[in-house]
């Protein structure tokens, strides 16, 4: 045996298994690694629309066969602003990120004049028509009125 290892047959061999050996242990470092590696990603949307798609979640490091979303969609309140975890998995590892939605539209809003007598006390309500907006709205003064005293 000691002269097979010492001949140029035998010294192929070793090169060769080591060859090989350092093959699979990078094979296997790199599937540790990619398992690693972040497969999803945080996610901005605005009120009133649809769920993202699944693909807006995931990074390129998420094969897409392989993705699931673990948190029911039913179970998502898209219908306010605010900041919601959603959980997938990626074969056997799971993520969990953020969903943020956010109402950058502003409301619209129908106003009216209004004329009033002195000893009339106005509040905001009173000069708007209608609002329209998707999250909940609230009308005030931006400043506080002064009734002046006399005329």
């Amino acid at each position: 045996m000691k002269n097979f290892l010492k001949s140029t047959p035998g010294k192929i061999c070793i090169i060769a298994l080591a060859v090989l050996l350092l093959a699979a242990a990078g094979l296997c470092g790199y599937t540790y690694w990619h398992y690693q590696l972040v497969k999803f990603q945080n996610v901005t949307m605005e009120l009133g629309e649809e769920l993202p798609e699944l693909s807006a979640f995931m990074t390129e490091n998420a094969i897409a066969e392989k993705v699931r979303m673990v948190t029911p969609a039913e179970d998502l309140d898209l219908s306010k602003a605010g900041q919601q975890a959603v959980t997938f998995s990626h074969g056997s590892k799971t993520e969990t990120v953020t969903l943020t939605i956010q109402d950058t539209t502003p409301p619209t809003a129908k106003f009216q004049n209004v004329t009033a007598d002195i000893d009339t006390v106005l509040k905001p309500e009173d000069f708007v028509v209608e609002v329209f907006d998707l999250s909940e709205t609230t009308v005030e003064f931006a400043k506080p009125l002064t009734t002046p005293d006399s005329y």
